[in-house]
């Protein structure tokens, strides 16, 4: 059984890959004969070099250089279509393993249970009151990161999941859903088990700005994502979709008229966002045909409270009665 390990790398120099390179080459109990290490550069001007890689003699990495920039998904893609172990995991260049350990409890699950989708968790670094705290994140709260789950090739070939091609943000949100869509959950294994861990970096914009920035700054592909998604759902008869469409649709609603849609650009667009949504809703009658008044309205407030916490949202414009027109005319 083979693991291919798929890394995108940007901006990322020997340094930061190092570190990560240093957590897989000091893992305990592994054959590193059934890992195979891929890097993607993406059309990046800062490249990794031979030296670096002649420090890990018992590793095997292969370096690629994609034909153009496009982003992590379609860098993650380009990896995986260049490879052809039995599973696959991601790892970013410049996050590393949580411990030594990690990568043998990972191969002992994927030789003894073979599952489809293997989810584990994530240590994110956070840096709260000015110094760097470890938060663990355990099942749904690792969703949708790619951060510590190893996927199964055959199960990411019979479904044709792949990541979207029109999407360079939320990348992850999309091949995520895919999955999730899909998977049988009798061939789904979570560990309780701290197997990533995701650093503290300046350079990020979720980290630097914010989460709800994040979205704001990307708010096309945060918009298109669900509906990219949905399509895929519905394609291959996903028992999720009704469900994600209408919980994505929702949370969209709400950003656009929350205090936190402040930007021009976004402004001028608002109109265009809400009658995108109209047209869909009004063409997929049948997707919301099962709520009625009381239900919407549970929705609404469970997802009023979501896209509160989440986004550090503090008011927002649209009432329900508002809100159930769009659904309810």
């Amino acid at each position: 059984m083979k693991l291919d390990i798929i890394i995108p790398q940007y901006s990322e120099d020997d340094t930061i890959a190092k570190r990560l390179l240093d957590s897989i080459n000091n893992q305990d109990n592994i054959d590193f004969n059934d890992i195979n290490i891929t890097i993607i550069n993406d059309k990046s001007n800062v490249l990794l070099s031979s030296n670096l890689f002649l420090l890990y003699p018992r590793l095997n990495i292969k370096y690629l250089i994609n034909e153009k920039n496009t982003g992590p998904g379609l860098a993650r893609q380009y990896g995986i279509e260049r490879t052809n172990g039995d599973y696959i995991m991601f790892i970013d260049c410049d996050d590393i393993l949580f411990d030594k350990y990690a990568l043998y409890v990972i191969m002992g699950c994927l030789s003894d249970a073979k599952p489809d989708l293997l989810i584990t968790n994530i240590v994110k670094e956070a840096m709260i009151n000015n110094e760097i705290k470890l938060l663990v994140k355990k099942k749904e709260e690792t969703y949708p990161w790619l951060h510590g789950k190893v996927f199964k090739r055959e199960f990411l070939n019979n479904n044709d999941i792949r990541f979207n091609p029109n999407l360079r943000h939320l990348e992850d949100s999309y091949f995520w859903t895919s999955v999730i869509g899909m998977i049988n959950y009798d061939n789904l294994i979570y560990l309780d088990f701290n197997s990533y861990l995701w650093k503290y970096s300046e350079n990020s914009i979720t980290r630097k700005k914010g989460e709800y920035e994040y979205i704001i700054t990307c708010f096309d592909d945060y918009f298109n994502c669900p509906f990219y998604a949905y399509g895929y759902l519905d394609k291959h008869n996903s028992e999720i979709k009704n469900m994600y469409i209408i919980r994505a649709i929702f949370d969209i609603l709400l950003i656009i008229y929350s205090d936190i849609y402040t930007d021009k650009a976004l402004i001028s667009k608002k109109d265009s966002y809400i009658s995108r949504i109209e047209s869909f809703i009004s063409d997929n009658k049948n997707i919301y045909s099962e709520f009625d008044s009381v239900k919407l309205s549970e929705l609404y407030d469970v997802e009023v409270n979501k896209v509160k916490n989440k986004y550090n949202v503090k008011d927002i414009s649209l009432s329900f009665k508002e809100f159930k027109k769009l659904f309810m005319k």
